[in-house]
């Protein structure tokens, strides 16, 4: 892949304390998967094939723990939404997000990792994902650019 242009940074996150906040909307999608929007973003929207870069935090549903975090890290995780390179409850649950979004997901075990632990998740755990929308990438055109 070649690389042309100039890439901005990306910005830094917003605090995760805004996710304390009253949501602005939610609903409940096939397969049980909640979508919580704290914020709505005014940026691109995230499709299928866009490349995503989004910062986030997950917890275990049941108690809270937290498992994972882009925010210490100070770098956000880029990934092509749909492509099966995340759990089925992110490839889901962010179609529709808009950059400068805050999001949370609660995703049943089905949609996550199901029957096999995993580090610190258990096997046919519900998982809890604060996530901001930090960049969106265009899908690549149909016939390849040509």
């Amino acid at each position: 892949m070649e690389v042309t242009g100039h890439v901005p940074p990306l910005p830094d996150p917003q605090p995760l304390s805004l996710f304390d906040g009253e949501p602005v909307a939610r609903k409940k999608l096939d397969g049980g998967l909640e979508v919580i929007d704290y914020k709505l973003g005014d940026g691109a929207e995230a499709v299928a094939s866009s490349v995503v870069h989004v910062h986030y935090r997950g917890t275990l549903t049941k108690d809270g723990t937290e498992f994972d975090s882009s925010y210490p890290r100070k770098r956000a995780l880029d990934f092509t939404l749909g492509a099966g390179r995340v759990i089925k409850g992110w490839d889901q649950g962010l179609v529709g997000m808009r950059v400068g979004g805050l999001r949370k997901l609660i995703i049943p075990a089905a949609l996550a990792y199901g029957e096999r632990a995993r580090g610190k998740i258990p096997a046919n755990a519900d998982l809890t994902f604060v996530v901001e929308l930090m960049r969106v990438e265009p899908p690549p055109p149909a016939d390849g650019g040509k």
